[in-house]
């Protein structure tokens, strides 16, 4: 809001998206709700996740080296080996670049197991959580619920949103309000597609001329030169 009140001319044409939580963000930044209601669900959507953490202990784990065809063999074998469902892909951040979630009891499986398949890295991630993942179902039931509480600003008139932003569920722009509240809470559960999202962007018609970075935004930066050099050198960290 503060580089849109300084910058309205580029402002008007800016295209959003926001990493997981911050899809809320720049909902948020597109006038699909306020700040106000952005906040709230924030903190529905944290205190649901944290439950469904206690509840199912898991956690999530970085590989780095390896194809998104590759990732899912991983995952796939160990499932099979067990005979259910303990892991899941949970982001796609660049074309090598992945994040894994699952149970924590089989989580050092997870990890020789992608070792073994070549990956050149595979970090557990600090976090209480496999987040988008199926682990967050009930944390999605309570989300879905509170943004069934959220009036948009002209949902029932306006069939496109205001500006353009991305779905994390898709990797692709939201074509309606209404399309923002059947995909977001379904987000707490399903992969984010960053990858995609960087990659459809580049795609674009529309010449690129700056990248825009609410602090904190080293991660995503570091993320957006690992899948597109040339945009990273447009970002700037606000």
């Amino acid at each position: 809001k503060r580089w849109a009140e300084s910058a309205r001319a580029a402002s008007a044409q800016a295209i959003l998206a926001g990493f997981s939580l911050g899809e809320i963000t720049a909902l948020a930044a597109a006038g699909v709700f306020s700040f106000e209601q952005g906040l709230a669900l924030i903190r529905v959507r944290g205190e649901a996740m944290e439950n469904a953490c206690r509840r199912a202990p898991s956690t999530m784990l970085t590989l780095l080296g390896l194809s998104r065809d590759a990732v899912a063999r991983v995952v796939d074998e160990l499932n099979h080996s067990l005979g259910q469902d303990v892991s899941w892909l949970c982001n796609e951040l660049w074309d090598e670049g992945f994040v894994v979630g699952g149970q924590r009891a089989h989580a050092g499986a997870l990890r020789d197991r992608a070792r073994a398949a070549g990956a050149h890295k595979v970090v557990e991630l600090e976090v209480e959580g496999a987040f988008h993942t199926p682990l967050m179902r009930d944390a999605q039931l309570a989300f879905a619920s509170a943004l069934a509480r959220v009036k948009a600003p002209g949902a029932s008139r306006e069939p496109a949103l205001r500006a353009t932003v991305y779905s994390n569920v898709t990797g692709a722009p939201y074509e309606t309000v209404a399309q923002v509240f059947d995909l977001l809470p379904t987000q707490i559960c399903r992969p984010v597609r960053w990858a995609q999202i960087l990659a459809h962007v580049k795609r674009r018609t529309e010449r690129i001329t700056r990248v825009i970075l609410p602090s904190p935004g080293e991660q995503l930066a570091g993320m957006l030169k690992m899948q597109s050099p040339a945009l990273h050198s447009k970002h700037l960290l606000l």
